[in-house]
């Protein structure tokens, strides 16, 4: 489930290419279609095949894998259907515009912009940001490319630029789960910890997560689903990627800016983290 966070807010990033008439439903059995709860664009969002009603004009497969082939057979097994990836496999694609390619020709759409992601503002519609807060993603699934060991060095000399820039109280949340985002944490300094920081590690829910990353002011983190998370609700500060091109997974206009090295994110040095997130404060300040 944590892993199909960011794949389906790429994915399902096109939705707003479909006109208002048409009535738009998602069948999403993970844990993650608690995202696009409340969104605009979904009339409904069903986690279980039950729930789904029985008379759609048409069913629109993610891909052609065999659960969902099968859940089209068996539910609707007369109701004319359309897949967009169809059986493409891996990462190294962009994702949001290979759907919008599927998705226009589908709805027969000429020179239609690309829609940016998108999640729903069920669970976080009523909160209020805590300035100087910075929601920080300990932690990765993918530790070869996606881990970064020096974050104390980045928490220091953050710390100290805020400071000098005006903000006397800037606290780092820090947010992610299981045995990777735990080293993270024994990694950084007690004192530090305790007086900067707010531990929000395995958090219990998706919910909980969007809502902890919705009420801080920024996000600093490698690529992943809290990062795609913190794009979607339009959050500036800095995103870490290795390997995969960084325009295949946030679109232009992302609030968040985004840092490239070949092989690993530990690669990049501690100044260019810095020296980028202070721009992007910045930069926000002035929109």
């Amino acid at each position: 489930d944590w892993g199909a966070i960011g794949d389906s807010i790429m994915d399902l990033s096109q939705r707003q290419l479909f006109p208002d008439e048409i009535q738009l439903d998602l069948y999403m059995p993970s844990k993650a279609s608690v995202l696009f709860e409340g969104d605009a664009r979904f009339g409904n969002v069903y986690r279980n095949a039950a729930d789904c009603p029985a008379d759609y004009d048409l069913i629109i497969l993610h891909n052609m894998s065999p659960a969902l082939v099968r859940f089209k057979m068996q539910r609707y097994p007369d109701t004319s259907f359309y897949d967009v990836l169809g059986y493409l496999q891996g990462e190294m694609y962009d994702r949001m515009r290979f759907c919008h390619v599927g998705l226009t020709r589908l709805l027969g759409l000429d020179d239609k912009p690309l829609c940016a992601p998108q999640v729903g503002v069920r669970h976080i519609s009523e909160l209020v940001i805590q300035r100087g807060s910075i929601a920080l993603a300990l932690g990765a699934m993918d530790e070869s490319r996606r881990h970064y060991a020096r974050w104390q060095s980045v928490l220091d000399s953050i710390h100290t630029e805020l400071k000098a820039s005006g903000i006397n109280h800037p606290r780092f949340v820090l947010i992610g789960s299981g045995v990777s985002a735990h080293k993270d944490l024994e990694r950084l300094d007690t004192e530090f910890v305790a007086s900067h920081c707010e531990v929000r590690l395995d958090l219990p829910s998706l919910e909980a997560v969007q809502r902890q990353i919705a009420s801080c002011e920024y996000f600093l983190g490698a690529d992943g689903g809290l990062m795609h998370i913190a794009s979607a609700i339009k959050k500036p500060g800095v995103a870490l990627f290795a390997e995969v091109n960084p325009q295949w997974r946030l679109p232009a206009g992302s609030r968040l800016h985004c840092i490239f090295a070949s092989k690993s994110v530990d690669m990049i040095p501690v100044e260019e983290i810095v020296s980028t997130f202070m721009h992007a404060i910045t930069e926000s300040v002035r929109l």
